[in-house]
């Protein structure tokens, strides 16, 4: 945490154009005074948190927010998916945050202009977001906001967590209480007024994949109050309309994340070890660098060909034929990472490929009878 507030800040970094507003603070673009390199700016009053009508529980929030989000941000970062706090400052006036700028939008414009998303990708930003909570909840933060408007994409397309101004603290079994979050993704143990765990996330995690998949939410209501004894009753439906290509398994899935029963609701950790049958969510996209390959194959010997041509890369396949089982991946040591994901042995393959910093690779591949082309 940097003192000095606002005159601190300037010194520091040349302040931008206003790029998003949320319900008590702005977010401008910044730029590091020394470097030139861009930042988003968030910067939250505390005026109007000290109002008499005010709940006390905002102002206290938006202390905390610094303090909660360096721990996640802290080297070694708690993910690649979360949102960086690069810079903090503070005075009585405001709360200044230099993050991480995110220019690919949000999960929610993205919804909003497309409709439900195909399996395989709402399954692969489920990973990325499943990755995003396991490493904050490692170090004792839950988010306690997960929904799509706090979920964006950095410039070369990953998902970034971004927003800790409800997280909370949990670390040495410390309970946690207080009515957080957006109604449509608030867990019911929360709306419920009782003590809760970081498997809250989870929960809301759970809603952004039903509206992944679906565009529309699992708990309606038309008001507040209403959503609120949705949420409370958790009768958890597929409409067939809706839901008519998502598989069994992406229905399971969803179903143990918003289980009502804490105990045997899933952690996130349990979350990306579990497989969708179109695309495994245990394996985040190791870049948005990406190949799409879409051709039938036989696994393993696309694999040791695979293995032949991309010397001195790394790649993975979770397979379910021949010489890879179900549930096995193969790896191959090396300095960049090659995702390579198949549920069988005649398939569709999608294909990430991680940049080594300074090295540009192949992004278009003609050899033997497999092709792609970049994305």
């Amino acid at each position: 945490m940097t003192g000095g507030g606002e005159e601190a800040l300037r010194r520091e970094y040349v302040i931008g154009d206003e790029i998003g507003r949320g319900r008590f603070g702005t977010v401008r673009r910044c730029y590091a005074a020394a470097t030139g390199a861009p930042f988003a700016l968030k910067s939250t009053p505390k005026a109007p948190l000290r109002a008499l009508e005010a709940d006390p529980l905002d102002l206290a929030l938006a202390e905390q927010e610094p303090k909660v989000h360096l721990l996640v941000s802290a080297p070694p970062p708690a993910s690649r998916h979360v949102v960086a706090l690069h810079a903090a400052f503070e005075d009585a006036d405001a709360v200044h945050l230099v993050l991480d700028l995110c220019e690919g939008g949000d999960l929610f414009s993205l919804v909003s202009a497309r409709g439900p998303l195909p399996e395989p990708e709402a399954a692969d930003l489920a990973a990325q977001l499943a990755d995003a909570l396991a490493g904050c909840h490692r170090r004792g933060v839950a988010h306690r906001d997960v929904k799509p408007d706090n979920l964006f994409f950095d410039a070369s397309g990953a998902l970034r967590l971004g927003d800790f101004g409800s997280a909370g603290w949990f670390g040495d079994g410390c309970p946690m209480t207080g009515l957080v979050g957006t109604p449509y993704y608030v867990a019911p143990e929360v709306v419920a007024g009782r003590e809760y765990t970081e498997k809250v996330d989870v929960w809301s995690a759970g809603v952004v994949l039903y509206v992944m998949l679906s565009g529309t939410v699992p708990f309606y209501g038309a008001t507040a109050g209403e959503i609120f004894e949705a949420v409370l009753r958790g009768n958890l439906r597929f409409p067939p309309r809706a839901f008519a290509g998502v598989s069994p398994e992406a229905k399971d899935l969803m179903r143990r994340m918003l289980c009502k029963d804490v105990s045997r609701r899933f952690s996130a950790e349990q979350v990306l070890s579990t497989k969708s049958s179109q695309q495994p969510l245990s394996l985040s996209t190791p870049s948005p660098l990406h190949c799409s390959l879409e051709h039938h194959l036989q696994i393993w010997s696309s694999l040791e060909m695979f293995a032949d041509v991309w010397r001195g890369v790394n790649f993975y396949l979770q397979g379910t034929h021949g010489s890879c089982p179900a549930g096995e991946v193969r790896r191959w040591p090396a300095d960049s990472e090659f995702r390579c994901s198949a549920a069988s042995s005649l398939c569709s393959v999608d294909i990430g490929v991680r940049r080594p910093r300074g090295v540009e690779p192949p992004f278009a591949v003609d050899f033997c009878f497999v092709s792609g082309n970049r994305r």
